[in-house]
């Protein structure tokens, strides 16, 4: 049993919430809000080294100051931070962004800035075309170069077995990098914060299937024909 929602008096082998509800301690101070005042969280001893302490006292872990998103309640977690400590780029707006979503024909900045100053030979990729590493495009067949002088058959995204430890049980083999969410490689994916999240997001078991769709986003599918990334889903 993880928790009671009975209003009694909880036993002395159980946290009670001031919400009345009875918890095992092993959910108190662990990062989130079950007591759902965040009772349990109040007053934790933070390690310095792997948690961030919220204004209100609750421990979070370090990787997810920074992010983006507002863990603490009095979004703390999110105060001066940089694009560039996140290795992100900076929109002209203050927005942050993967530095592959630069130049790649979508606005990704709510201002449109990504999608300005780029050379003639980055271009919006097309249907059939490969996408280099740093967001240009060249033809498949062969053909005339789209990519930037900088930006050879080599660095551009071919078929690779998967090394990503998480997720070496996939259905499939091989993947192709940059994945969904801007990461350029394997261990970049590896080390990032969304590798490290989706193992606690399977644990809630709130999706049988949780597990696999964030893989076909960190490694997704690569079709060993056309050396193209398959979309999730498909």
């Amino acid at each position: 049993m993880k928790h009671s929602d009975d209003l009694s008096d909880c036993s002395e082998n159980l946290f009670h919430c001031h919400t009345g509800k009875c918890l095992n301690y092993s959910l108190v101070c662990d990062g989130y809000d079950d007591c759902g005042d965040l009772s349990d969280e109040q007053n934790c001893d933070c390690n310095p080294t792997e948690e961030h302490r919220c204004g209100d006292g609750r421990c979070i872990a370090i990787e997810w100051v920074c992010d983006g998103d507002h863990d603490c309640a009095d979004k703390s977690d999110e105060v001066n931070c940089s694009c560039h400590s996140q290795g992100l780029v900076e929109c002209r707006n203050g927005q942050c962004i993967p530095s592959t979503f630069q130049c790649d024909g979508d606005e990704d900045c709510k201002d449109g800035s990504d999608e300005e100053t780029c050379s003639d030979g980055q271009t919006l990729c097309q249907e059939g075309d490969q996408r280099c590493l740093y967001s240009s495009c060249l033809d498949s067949c062969g053909g005339n170069s789209l990519c930037d002088a900088s930006n050879s058959l080599n660095n551009c995204s071919q078929c690779e077995p998967i090394t990503l430890e998480l997720c070496l049980n996939l259905p499939y083999n091989h993947t192709s990098f940059p994945n969904y969410l801007g990461h350029r490689t394997q261990k970049e994916a590896s080390i990032s914060w969304e590798s490290s999240l989706f193992p606690a997001l399977v644990q809630t078991n709130c999706y049988k299937y949780l597990m696999f769709f964030a893989c076909t986003i960190l490694v997704p599918k690569c079709d060993e024909d056309a050396h193209q990334r398959i979309p999730p889903c498909r």
